[in-house]
């Protein structure tokens, strides 16, 4: 499957990526392959709108998002990537905790760690969209 992570900490969303795709899947996140990532502020404005454009379109090329939650929340678009996977209809797991009420829709479903969502996909069957989503 290709699986989109969102993260505000790329350690831990290229220790989840790597854990997937020992299993087999493709992980369609190029930021994860930039060095030395930086704060949005210490881009250029070019340079942001390529980054951004190039994450919507690596979100929407996923057939499934990967949202990485730690403490303490930080800054990032990880919520935004995950509206666009729910807003194209992709299926988006959690690891960790549900920081928001939007977080709580039925179609999102939360995993304690990489290992348990692991286990999950190996098992899932191949089924329609969740009750209540559309695409």
């Amino acid at each position: 499957m290709r699986i989109y992570v969102a993260s505000h900490d790329q350690q831990l969303a290229r220790d989840a990526a790597a854990a997937l795709e020992d299993v087999g899947h493709q992980i369609t996140s190029r930021w994860l392959m930039r060095k030395g990532f930086k704060p949005v502020e210490e881009h250029t404005d070019e340079e942001r709108r390529v980054i951004a454009a190039e994450d919507c379109s690596d979100v929407l090329y996923a057939e499934a998002l990967v949202l990485i939650q730690s403490e303490p929340p930080g800054p990032g678009g990880r919520l935004v990537e995950a509206g666009i996977a729910m807003g194209a209809g992709l299926q988006v797991y959690i690891i960790g905790k549900r920081e928001n009420m939007l977080l709580w829709h039925p179609g999102i479903l939360a995993f304690p760690d990489v290992e348990t969502l692991k286990e999950h996909l190996m098992h899932r069957r191949e089924s329609p969209l969740p009750k209540g989503w559309s695409a």
